[in-house]
Parts: structure tokens; sequence; C-alpha cells
């Protein structure tokens, strides 16, 4: 709650549900209920990837942009993950979302149009990929951040491998996703260990 009213001011009726600290599925479910303003649903997302406060405020000194893209999201607009990439990268080129990489709207595409299986493309699962991979498939610039030289094709590598990967394990894209993610922490899980060490 603290950390929204922050972000967007105490003069917003910042809802009571914000006031807890969002499971995976609950964030699905709002973002999947239609009668959550696109505001909402973006903070939500937004807190529930921990993003940086000053980043969050800094991309909300201008809503609309962001905004736009969080309606054609929910909208369904976009026909493939590739294109959803592309388009809010091209705003990003614009310098029209301050704050906002591609590890955060990648969250966005993965959350608010799901039928289109766009995972997260933040450090930890651009890293889990390129380890299992064998070759550096995603850029990540000093060591944490994806970079801006990653394209449009290559996110719709890093997601086919993932497609791939989940078929292998019998699991769906998303809880693949989950499990590359792994938990981060002083009590790291076993996955997200081998990354830091090996990485």
């Amino acid at each position: 709650m603290k950390s929204s009213e922050y972000v967007i001011g105490k003069e917003y009726d910042i809802p009571q549900f914000f006031n807890k600290k969002f499971d995976t599925n609950e964030v699905w479910d709002y973002c999947g209920d239609n009668t959550n303003s696109d505001l909402d649903t973006l903070l939500v997302v937004l807190s529930w990837g921990g993003m940086d406060r000053k980043h969050a405020k800094s991309l909300l000194n201008n809503p609309d942009p962001v905004l736009e893209i969080v309606r054609r999201l929910r909208s369904k607009k976009f026909e493939s993950r590739k294109e959803a990439f592309d388009y809010i990268q091209d705003k990003r080129k614009q310098g029209l979302l301050p704050g906002m990489g591609i590890g955060y709207f990648t969250k966005l595409i993965c959350f608010l149009q799901p039928s289109l299986k766009g995972y997260i493309m933040d450090q930890w699962l651009a890293k889990s990929v390129n380890l299992l991979l064998g070759s550096p498939l995603i850029h990540i610039a000093s060591k944490t951040w994806v970079s801006d030289q990653n394209t449009p094709a290559i996110y719709e590598d890093f997601c086919t491998y993932i497609d791939g990967l989940a078929s292998e394990i019998g699991k769906s894209g998303f809880e693949t996703e989950e499990f590359l993610f792994s938990i981060g922490g002083r009590k790291k899980g076993m996955w997200r260990g081998h990354v830091v060490q090996h990485y």
C-alpha cells in the first residue's frame, strides 16, 4: 500500500486488496478480472514484480503510454507475443516508458494477455535459458539487466525454448517459467542457487 501511495499519490483511492503481498495466482486472478481498472491492474503487476519505486514513479509521471499498452493487451489486440514485444519495445525506444525495461514489460505480456504465452524475460529467466542452451541467446548487461539489444526475434526464440522445455517435462509453459524463476532471497531455491553459482 505504501509503495503504491508513493508511486501514484495519496489522493488516488488505492484498493484495500493492495495492502498485502501478492502471490502469482492472485496476480493472474486480478489481471483476468475485467472489472478491475487498467491502472490498478498495472499497479498489481508492478508491485508483484518488486519494481523499484522510483522507476515506477517515473513511469507513471505520464501514465498514458503504458496504460495504452495495458488496454491493448487486456483487449487481446496483439496476435502474437513477438508482435506485442515489438510494439512495446518501440514505445520504450521512443522514451515513452521511462523506468520500464524488458524484464518488466514482458511481465505485462505474461499476465495481461496470457493467450500469447509470452514469458517473463527478466534476468533470472534469461540466465536460466542461457545456461540450459549453453550459449548466450539473451543479452544481459552487467550480469543483471536484460538489455535493449534483445530483439522481438530473440524474445520469440526465448519463449519457444520454454515451450519446448515444457513439452519435454510435461508441464505448461507458465509452470515451467515459474520453475526456472525458482526462489530468491536468503533461502534460495535449488535452481536459483545453481544459476547464481554458474552464471
